[in-house]
């Protein structure tokens, strides 16, 4: 059962209804579409594990992809696959959220040898076999009873699996490093940093595999006032190694957030750190109308961090914040005279907004009124 939650906690009745579980794990983007997804397991010998896709929507009835036991021979099939699952890891940093499945009766050849697999997750599903697999010793029956995504425990940017083994004499876990196991296309890119308003953006990157061949290179790119991604520009090959993206002038009308993600024949992925793009000063245009938005910042890990505030006529101007509740939450601008132009407004200081939640702004300007929402993450 799924139950969804809102500024008054969860709702009475649930909004999704799936099959009976032994285990399941969500809050996980698996195909990298920016909704959580779920996975679970239907029951203890079926020997499937079975992911649902969020959407706007919520999560559908039946599951958009089923991952099988690889047990070998096939008849060993479905003795305790998915036994643990887990989806909050990226193993390979390619921006998709990967799948960890524990398999205590794995079988391989007629020998009992207890397993941890990953199957990467990517846009188009995971692979029907698992791209990694941790062999227990063949001895202990306990090894992959509990596995799960343990976070960056060494700081090199990559999810780390921790995996149990209580049974064993003495107890004990296995902590494997799994990034070094994937290697994905690598990308040389000059960031660029400032241009001018309206004009496209050709940007250029070199892009490498050792190991595979590159099938895909795009750029993803969203204004710095939503955080919600425009669709993928494709890359083309112009020579040898190095591919090439136009960002569209249409799309250089404020600052812009963009990255460039390289993927290879086996749907391995890699992607640089977000570039945030500020529009030059010389070639900003006056506004014709009151504009007023949040701004997400690239250094501040696509959370709003600023407020943007644009006018055509100097005047008196306020700028103030409202919980859900309507009360006065604080005010940031409150001036006599603020003269036209592009102003920023930092949520750093803004001591006030000290929970997480819904606020409301108001501004008041010489060019008139403006009110709207935004989402404070802390």
């Amino acid at each position: 059962l799924l139950y969804l939650g809102s500024p008054s906690g969860l709702g009475r009745e649930p909004s999704w209804r799936g099959p009976a579980a032994i285990t399941a794990s969500g809050g996980g983007d698996v195909n990298g579409d920016g909704y959580s997804d779920l996975v679970l397991t239907p029951g203890f010998d079926g020997g499937e594990v079975s992911v649902y896709l969020g959407s706007p929507q919520g999560l559908p009835l039946s599951p958009s992809w089923t991952l099988t036991d690889p047990s070998y021979p096939a008849v060993f099939r479905g003795e305790g696959f998915g036994l643990s699952v887990s989806i909050r890891g990226d193993a390979n940093r390619d921006g998709f959220d990967d799948i960890l499945v524990s398999q205590y009766r794995y079988h391989e050849n007629l020998a009992f040898n207890p397993s941890v697999f990953c199957y990467l997750g990517k846009a188009s599903g995971p692979s029907s076999r698992p791209d990694w697999a941790g062999r227990g010793n063949g001895i202990s029956g306990s090894y992959g009873l509990n596995a799960a995504f343990c976070g960056d425990v060494n700081g090199d940017g990559d999810s780390e699996v921790l995996a149990a083994d209580p049974a064993s004499f003495p107890g004990s876990a296995r902590l494997f490093h799994l990034g070094k196991q994937f290697p994905a296309p690598r990308i040389e890119h000059e960031p660029i940093n400032f241009w001018n308003e309206g004009e496209p953006i050709v940007l250029d990157a070199a892009v490498t595999d050792h190991t595979d061949t590159v099938s895909r290179v795009e750029i993803l790119h969203h204004s710095v006032y939503d955080s919600d991604f425009l669709p993928p520009i494709a890359m083309e090959g112009v020579e040898g190694d190095r591919y090439r993206g136009t960002i569209p002038g249409a799309s250089v009308r404020a600052g812009l957030v963009y990255f460039i993600r390289a993927t290879d024949n086996y749907g391995l992925a890699m992607r640089t750190l977000p570039i945030e793009v500020d529009l030059n000063p010389a070639s900003a245009v006056t506004p014709r109308t009151l504009s007023f938005g949040v701004r997400v910042g690239a250094a501040s890990g696509g959370k709003a961090d600023r407020l943007l505030l644009s006018t055509t006529r100097p005047g008196p101007a306020s700028v103030r914040l409202f919980d859900v509740q309507g009360r006065l939450a604080g005010t940031l601008l409150d001036t006599r005279n603020l003269e036209n132009g592009m102003h920023v407004l930092s949520l750093s200081g803004a001591t006030f907004l000290h929970a997480s939640g819904v606020y409301f702004y108001r501004v008041d300007t010489a060019d008139g009124t403006r009110s709207g929402r935004f989402v404070i993450l802390h």
